[in-house]
């Protein structure tokens, strides 16, 4: 995987995360306008809470394997230019 893939995944997943929250934003404020759709909105916005966590969490894994993989990646090509 390429840096270029890894900073293209970033800029999408924090575009989904910041969507993401605008929309609970909105939600919130439904709710404190006592939109008439209250009932329905309000546990769209905590499974969406939800939805959301569990997207950072495995992002957050998601990052750490690369993160550990490129570092074993180094240094197998360090190891291979000492052994030439």
């Amino acid at each position: 995987m390429g840096i270029e893939y890894r900073w293209g995944f970033c800029y999408i997943t924090e575009n989904d995360i910041d969507k993401t929250e605008r929309m609970r934003t909105r939600g919130k404020q439904l709710m404190m306008d006592e939109h008439y759709a209250v009932d329905s909105i309000r546990p769209k916005c905590v499974e969406l809470q939800r939805m959301c966590e569990q997207y950072k969490e495995l992002l957050r894994k998601r990052r750490q394997m690369l993160t550990k993989s490129h570092d074993l990646q180094d240094r197998l090509d360090r190891v291979s230019k000492v052994d030439l």
